[in-house]
């Protein structure tokens, strides 16, 4: 007997395959890794060279839609298409795809997560998401050491990529901290990789559209016409989706032992690919399916 989460997390990665195999490029990262801060910078890119209102967020083929020099790209879910796929074990949705990958430390991944998921999410989109449905009940540190969405579950996923990237037709690997300490160079990478040259005014008009001040008041006024930057409760400053996005802001919210914990398990377990220190390659797990225990069944 399926699950109606298990066949509701099946059906969404079949709908998200179906788009990777139309997508021109595949936009990847884990959760709070600052994915709709970048997304917020490439639209405002294509908004300015193609006339598009500033209202509107790529959408994977939306902007494509408006012309077609601008390529179909898809900000993709991953945990949903592992367990939807129907390769062959070791095979991957995105071997020979064109692949975007926004690294974080996952020190502060694992914190921005945390409020997300206590602030933003519906509760009933906790049990789809495989979030800890007591989630309002649990400490920081609880929320870390959690098998279901802590700093190991990060890791795991960024491990997984590590050995899925070298698979892929074309990749581009981005870090969030560069990009926080000066986006320009790393936005002119990403307009390069869509085939698209923009001006150095382009770029600067970008990340000024996209700075957090300006995304805050975006959010705060609704700016944004399909609703992915909107705050659960205008009320509450928690529940807006831009929060602080501060490089290394996990140390304002733990003690001593459990940074020396987090950095412990990051240096250990971490493929060193990512630049935050870490494990062998040969460590970081097999590719594939790793949440293939979880694929619906007849």
């Amino acid at each position: 007997m399926v699950s109606k989460v298990s066949l509701q997390r099946y059906l969404r990665g079949r709908r998200d395959i179906h788009k990777i195999r139309k997508a021109d490029v595949v936009f990847v990262s884990y959760a709070k890794a600052g994915r709709t801060w970048v997304r917020t910078m490439i639209s405002s890119l294509f908004q300015q060279r193609y006339g598009i209102p500033e209202s509107e967020l790529l959408e994977f083929d939306n902007f494509h839609r408006h012309d077609k020099a601008i390529p179909k790209i898809f900000f993709a879910a991953t945990h949903y298409v592992w367990e939807a796929s129907r390769l062959p074990e070791g095979q991957t949705e995105f071997d020979g795809r064109r692949i975007i990958f926004l690294k974080r430390d996952p020190r502060d991944v694992v914190v921005s997560y945390y409020f997300h998921s206590r602030n933003r999410i519906n509760p009933k989109k906790l049990k789809k998401k495989r979030l800890p449905t007591n989630v309002q009940d649990m400490d920081l540190m609880e929320f870390v050491r959690d098998d279901r969405c802590g700093i190991r579950h990060i890791i795991d996923y960024m491990n997984r990529w590590q050995r899925v990237l070298p698979r892929t037709r074309d990749h581009l690997v981005i870090g969030y901290e560069d990009m926080r300490a000066d986006a320009a160079p790393a936005l002119g990478q990403i307009g390069r990789f869509l085939d698209h040259d923009f001006s150095e005014a382009e770029i600067r008009k970008a990340i000024d559209f996209a700075s957090f001040d300006s995304l805050k008041e975006k959010e705060k006024g609704d700016f944004f016409a399909n609703k992915r930057l909107s705050p659960r409760d205008p009320e509450q400053p928690a529940s807006f989706k831009v929060r602080r996005g501060k490089v290394g802001g996990f140390h304002d919210y733990f003690d001593r032992d459990q940074i020396e914990f987090l950095n412990r398990t990051v240096s250990e377990e971490l493929s060193p690919f990512f630049g935050y220190g870490g494990a062998s390659q040969e460590e970081a797990g097999p590719i594939g399916h790793p949440e293939k225990i979880s694929q619906p069944k007849s």
